[in-house]
């Protein structure tokens, strides 16, 4: 179980600060790169983007990476970071995220992997695995970046 270091907590508060959360009558809540992130940021959420079928730009997947990075410093552990997404507890919440052209195949995972007994059961543990490789992938690039 690898130790999540301060310079480690220091790299995410960095990144997160990369991010902005904006507001439009239209399009509600977002979150999207500022213009002056490193480049290196840049690459990282496209390279996330690319594991969810290269659907860029996507709210919910940059949503999720600034979720992560704003979550990272409250861990000790790197595991118990990359385990701690929760699914959307409403089920309007998670209709709304198998709109996503990507959902089908996490949940599909979901339905082989976990042996769910309800159409919510999947969604719910398909969710967790979405998120889960967005933490995993988030903790990859800051162990990479502070080594």
């Amino acid at each position: 179980m690898d130790i999540i270091t301060d310079k480690n907590k220091a790299f995410s508060e960095k990144m997160e600060e990369s991010f902005t959360i904006s507001t439009e009558k239209d399009r509600g809540v977002y979150v999207f790169l500022n213009s002056d992130a490193t480049q290196e940021l840049k690459n990282f959420t496209y390279h996330v983007h690319s594991l969810f079928d290269r659907c860029l730009p996507n709210d919910w997947i940059y949503d999720e990476i600034h979720t992560a990075f704003s979550n990272y410093y409250q861990y000790n552990s790197v595991d118990d970071f990359i385990f701690s997404p929760e699914p959307d507890i409403y089920y309007c919440d998670q209709n709304k995220w198998l709109q996503h052209p990507w959902a089908s195949n996490f949940c599909d995972e979901a339905m082989e992997e976990f042996e769910p007994k309800t159409f919510y059961d999947i969604v719910t543990m398909a969710q967790c695995s979405a998120r889960e490789l967005i933490y995993r992938e988030v903790a990859t690039f800051i162990d990479g970046a502070t080594c």
